[in-house]
């Protein structure tokens, strides 16, 4: 979601088997939603993260 602005909630994801179409499990991420909010955080927190360890760059 921070790397794409035109992209905006709901976010709606699905599953499906291979070779299937039949859809087994599905799931909205609404405005909010308390598990998408602790996904994006620890997202944040990962990628500020791993930047941080990076070895400084030789110019």
């Amino acid at each position: 979601m921070l790397s794409n602005l035109s992209v905006g909630m709901p976010i709606d994801r699905l599953c499906y088997a291979r070779n299937s179409l039949k859809v087994t499990m599905k799931r909205r991420f609404d405005t909010g939603d308390s598990y998408f909010e602790t996904l994006k955080q620890h997202w944040i927190a990962g990628t500020r993260k791993v930047f941080s360890e990076l070895p400084p760059l030789q110019w």
